[in-house]
């Protein structure tokens, strides 16, 4: 039988990915700041605070309570020492600059862990249209190809959270002292960002012993000790809080991780309710109406091939094809505890981005063993139903990355319509853009509506509107004056319906701007009365 020739050369897709990560660099500017910005970079302030204290003996002045939670502080770290190694001071006028460089850091990191998900999809057997439809799902999911350009916590783990997969996958493989210090030092890295990255390590430890005792040799298992040291020596270093009182703290952070109370609200099904108290299927309902259909259904496939697997014969499948088992664990292991006990969630799924090139890995993974197999006789249609999913995938990717930019991170798919939500009554039902990310374009809105005055502009929440004002250029910024008080005096109104269950009072000004995402509409801007 001849042998197939593959539908693009070997290096293509990685001169096409490298590609598109060049020609979205432009883009980096023009996108928002978001409401968590300012609050990571305090965070990590608080680490670094902690590390100087520490280092310089001054233990009475470092307190516990100095963020010691699931959330740790290498990668927003790493973000504060490029600001001070650039020469930039947030609050000595350089507030746009430091923002615009954090948004670039974040976008990069996530451009080379696309470049590993390509190789993590080569190493669980995917040939290259399987490669590029994955590639396609994470790289232009409306949602996370918004949130690469800002979000710096889940980003930055989501990004780890591969890295770590694939060093992972090679100290498995290939046991070494080289393989073991780059796993433990990446899967150290991964748990100082969030600390559920932990789960890294116990995968990788089970199933290493968990193969040898399957495949009944004898393994030299001293390279897993070496492992291990390096795991924990990366997790001390970079988490300063754990130089004092490593064990106590580290197990303190372990515990807040499933005990934050976040007492904010988010509407979920036309109901507003606290964090702490949403149903347990909030995440899979929130990716299930975030998600590009076709993609959803990989998702489900995902689902169906980790059950059947596990329902069939766990022993054989599982340790024989270890990757399967561990892309099943990285989504299980940090969703069914939410679920069951009713941790803390926040807007949207963002805390939870980190599993979706898990599910769909092993989506893709089913349609290879379960799907492709039926076209096997005929060549011709094999090609022919590649070449369908890709372009299909890619239609329903591509569109509304384009269509709604730079509000990517407000899509839904067609979905809310069976809940009988209409799409233009989404935003009845649903958070939309509970971030404040569309206050940039009413802030450039209004800037360009006023001419060269000075102005107050009163806005509906006053931290996403300050962060997004630093992007506007210099002289609109010193002109433009933000409140939040309904008692002051102001010449134009923004505002973006978060909490907001109907339309802005009259005597908020005339409305001459809005901005809505097929009918449901989440930015107005409003001249004062005085003003028309």
């Amino acid at each position: 039988m001849p042998k197939e020739k593959p539908l693009f050369k070997p290096n293509a897709l990685k001169f096409c990915l490298l590609s598109y990560c060049l020609i979205l660099l432009p883009i980096v500017p023009q996108m928002s700041a978001s409401w968590d910005e300012l609050n990571n970079r305090n965070h990590a302030a608080k680490a670094l605070r902690t590390a100087y204290y520490t280092l310089t003996g001054q233990f009475d002045l470092i307190k516990r309570v100095d963020r010691i939670d699931d959330h740790g502080p290498f990668y927003i770290g790493v973000l504060r020492v490029l600001e001070s190694a650039f020469g930039l001071s947030y609050h000595h006028g350089d507030e746009g600059k430091v923002i615009l460089l954090n948004h670039f850091v974040v976008y990069l990191t996530f451009a080379l862990s696309l470049f590993f998900f390509l190789y993590l999809l080569q190493n669980i057997g995917l040939r290259q249209i399987g490669i590029a439809c994955g590639l396609i799902c994470l790289a232009l999911h409306p949602r996370i190809f918004n949130h690469a350009f800002h979000n710096q916590y889940d980003i930055g783990f989501l990004a780890f959270c591969i890295i770590t997969t694939v060093c992972s996958f090679n100290f498995i493989d290939r046991p070494n002292a080289k393989n073991a210090i780059i796993a433990g030092v990446i899967t150290g890295m991964a748990t100082d960002i969030r600390i559920v990255g932990i789960m890294f390590f116990a995968m990788t430890v089970g199933l290493v012993i968990g193969r040898t005792y399957y495949k009944k040799t004898p393994r030299d298992h001293r390279y897993l000790l070496l492992y291990g040291i390096c795991t924990f020596a990366s997790i001390y270093t970079f988490w300063p809080i754990l130089w004092l009182d490593p064990f106590t703290n580290f197990f303190w952070a372990l515990k807040q991780s499933s005990n934050i109370r976040w007492s904010g609200y988010t509407l979920f099904l036309g109901e507003y309710i606290r964090g702490y108290d949403v149903p347990w299927f909030y995440n899979p309902l929130w990716i299930a109406i975030t998600t590009p259909l076709p993609a959803l259904l990989l998702v489900i496939l995902a689902l169906a091939e980790g059950a059947r697997s596990f329902a069939a014969k766990f022993r054989d499948y599982f340790f024989a094809n270890y990757k399967a088992l561990w892309l099943f664990a990285w989504i299980l292991l940090p969703t069914i505890p939410p679920m069951l006990m009713g941790t803390t969630l926040f807007d949207c799924w963002r805390h939870h981005f980190f599993i979706y090139p898990a599910l769909i890995a092993l989506g893709l993974l089913f349609f290879k063993n379960r799907i492709v197999p039926q076209f096997r006789r005929d060549g011709s249609a094999a090609k022919i139903a590649a070449i369908a999913a890709l372009v299909l995938l890619g239609l329903t990717h591509i569109i509304p990355v384009v269509t709604r930019h730079p509000f990517q991170a407000l899509y839904f798919n067609d979905l809310p319509s069976v809940l009988n939500t209409p799409k233009n009554a989404v935003g009845q039902s649903f958070d939309v853009d509970y971030w404040g990310l569309s206050f940039r374009r009413g802030l450039e809105t209004v800037a360009k509506d006023s001419g060269e005055r000075n102005i107050t502009v009163n806005v509906q929440l006053l931290r996403p509107a300050e962060l997004n004002l630093f992007l506007l250029n210099p002289k609109d910024r010193k002109r433009i004056t933000l409140t939040d008080k309904i008692e002051d005096p102001f010449d134009y109104f923004i505002g973006n319906y978060r909490f907001q269950e109907q339309e802005y009072d009259a005597s908020m000004g005339v409305e001459f701007f809005q901005l809505s995402d097929h009918g449901t509409k989440f930015l107005t801007v409003r001249r004062s009365h005085k003003e028309n």
